[in-house]
């Protein structure tokens, strides 16, 4: 696992496998990582390198998830389609997932402190 930076965004570029015998490591990987992360959190997962992903690699992609958002950052996927990791992804997470890192930008907002559409239409209402 390689941790680097593209743009905002934490990059962690996972290669090989992501099963029984490996998660214990990416796990603490991505726990040091958040745990030590600057807010606000944008965490993206290169997962186009890995050949491999059962349902133990699986189930920590679903833990990440809930890590990042307990940590109130945010989570992206980088899953090209016909891959392993995107096969082994919930229909929960393909919402995260992106096709390349070139796509990260567009999805996180200019400023991390203005409210979402929804958070800023119910403001309008009151």
């Amino acid at each position: 696992m390689r941790t680097g930076r593209h743009g905002r965004h934490t990059l962690l570029t996972m290669s090989g496998r992501l099963t029984a015998d490996t998660v214990v490591t990416a796990e603490a990987q991505i726990l040091t990582t958040i745990v030590l992360s600057t807010t606000p959190l944008h965490l993206a997962l290169d997962l186009s390198r890995l050949e491999v992903v059962d349902l133990h690699g699986a189930h920590l992609l679903t833990k990440t998830h809930f890590a990042v958002r307990a940590a109130r950052g945010t989570l992206h996927l980088i899953a090209p389609p016909h891959t392993p990791a995107r096969s082994a992804l919930s229909r929960y997470l393909l919402p995260h997932a992106v096709q390349h890192h070139h796509d990260l930008p567009l999805l996180t907002p200019s400023d991390p402190r203005s409210p979402s559409p929804l958070a800023a239409l119910a403001g309008a209402e009151r």
